[in-house]
């Protein structure tokens, strides 16, 4: 019989609820309160001897390492014979451990932060930016306590977010603090104003997780820039797209490159096209994989498909996948090396200007349609339709938390909406933040959710409210 599709049990839908299940079950917090049973069984002190027989963990002699004495036998047929066996029972692996290894610790509940505002209880810190201007970007680093903003008239501030966290009966203190080190925040404007062409929002900016480089499009010139958040001084333009830059992205590098800070950044246009850069982070600058004319760079691939603007673009350098999508037309996913893979469609026609677009850890990529009051939808890496909802309003940002599973957006109303990514129910509202919401950002820890509001103020969430 022709092994082909696998059957699904009845409990799943599809293969992705089948694999999310699975995740979830082996991320649970029962699993996590005995691996370190298993643990002992396969590698550790009950592999062998009387622990192994009192667990009914023993196997047969040849299938553990150093039973055979290869050389000491001369007769081939004996040989093949044991060979056999081996391929048949297979090998136990070595025992690495003779104690019983310990229980991993449970999770410490932590006593919730104090609110700071009586119409919101879930907001801990309000720390004001700038006056009336509204905040492009909120990041905080992935590696120290540094807060980057850059706000809508591209002034950029480099805060402190300082997070002690508490005790059963002491709360953890919370708040932002300026970085008094940091000469030119609020200082120094980053680049010339952007093209007129272009609505400055938070897919003009970026930055690399240690908030130390900013990387902005939308200037004239057609290029974009890198700038350091040290001195806010212009680091270099890079050029290749043949009209205006609409929208910039960045990915970190996963295995040995993720060590020196290396990713890729794709970049749309008003040209059609999509492109690709390499990113060194030793170097701290755009760099071509071959050699070049000294001081230009050229791109890791052209991306080709669209036939209208660029209007926003993510990629997963990970999986190396790039979905991009245009004004009053289509989502598009490509592989990092050039190939068109999939076209993203809607289930329904309604939708039809992607707005945004952002991807998980778990391959998945995220839209949002601005037609009518707004829509979201998740597609695979396969380029299947997950799921999709119309929304209450158009939002105005969006972003995932960093273990995949949440998509934070927030729009005109103020509110912060926490939706599941695989079914896109929403599971909190925050009330309001009194103003619209331009940037959104969620600690790698997601402990804290940090909102860049349009009177140029940030406001971090605590997220204990839904993450009971």
């Amino acid at each position: 019989r022709v092994v082909n599709d696998v059957i699904l049990p009845p409990w799943a839908e599809n293969a992705q609820t089948f694999v999310q299940i699975h995740r979830e079950a082996l991320e649970s917090d029962y699993v996590s309160a005995h691996l370190h049973n298993w643990i002992d069984l396969i590698f550790g002190f009950k592999q062998t001897g009387k622990p192994a027989v009192e667990a009914t963990n023993v196997f047969y002699y040849i299938t553990y390492p150093g039973s055979v004495n290869w050389n000491g036998i001369t007769d081939e047929k004996q040989r093949k014979a044991i060979e056999q066996q081996v391929l048949q029972f297979g090998q136990t692996p070595a025992q690495i451990l003779k104690e019983p290894h310990p229980q991993r610790q449970p999770k410490f509940k932590e006593f919730p932060p104090q609110p700071v505002s009586s119409r919101n209880p879930a907001v801990v810190v309000e720390f004001p930016i700038t006056l009336d201007v509204p905040i492009g970007l909120v990041q905080l680093s992935s590696f120290s306590s540094s807060l980057l903003t850059i706000s809508y008239n591209q002034l950029f501030a480099m805060n402190k977010f300082n997070y002690v966290a508490g005790t059963s009966s002491q709360p953890p203190i919370v708040n932002i603090e300026k970085d008094l080190a940091n000469t030119s925040s609020l200082q120094v404007r980053l680049g010339d104003p952007l093209d007129q062409s272009i609505t400055t929002s938070s897919i003009c900016f970026t930055a690399t997780p240690s908030v130390d480089i900013v990387l902005m499009c939308g200037f004239w010139d057609s290029s974009f820039k890198t700038f350091s958040t040290d001195t806010g001084q212009l680091i270099q333009s890079v050029f290749g797209h043949r009209n205006v830059v609409t929208c910039i992205s960045y990915s970190q590098e996963s295995g040995l490159c993720s060590m020196t800070g290396d990713g890729i950044i794709a970049t749309g246009s008003h040209d059609v096209t999509v492109l690709l850069w390499k990113w060194s982070g030793k170097l701290n600058r755009v760099v071509s994989q071959l050699k070049t004319p000294q001081g230009s760079v050229t791109p890791l691939a052209i991306l080709n498909g669209h036939e209208r603007t660029v209007t926003c673009v993510a990629l997963s350098a990970s999986l190396g996948l790039v979905a991009s999508g245009t004004k009053n037309g289509c989502c598009l996913l490509h592989s990092t090396s050039g190939e068109l893979l999939h076209k993203l469609v809607p289930s329904s026609s309604v939708w039809s200007h992607p707005h945004m677009i952002a991807s998980s850890s778990h391959g998945l990529f995220i839209v949002h349609y601005a037609d009518q009051k707004g829509c979201l939808a998740v597609f695979t890496c396969n380029g299947e339709q997950l799921a999709y909802e119309p929304l209450n309003e158009p939002a105005l940002a969006l972003t995932i938390s960093s273990d995949g599973d949440y998509i934070i957006i927030g729009g005109f109303s103020g509110r912060v909406y926490v939706i599941h990514t695989h079914t896109l129910n929403v599971e909190y509202i925050y009330d309001s933040c009194g103003t619209s919401i331009r940037s959104l950002h969620i600690s790698d820890d997601n402990r804290f959710i940090f909102v860049g509001v349009s009177t140029g103020s940030v406001v971090v969430l605590a997220t204990h409210f839904w993450r009971q």
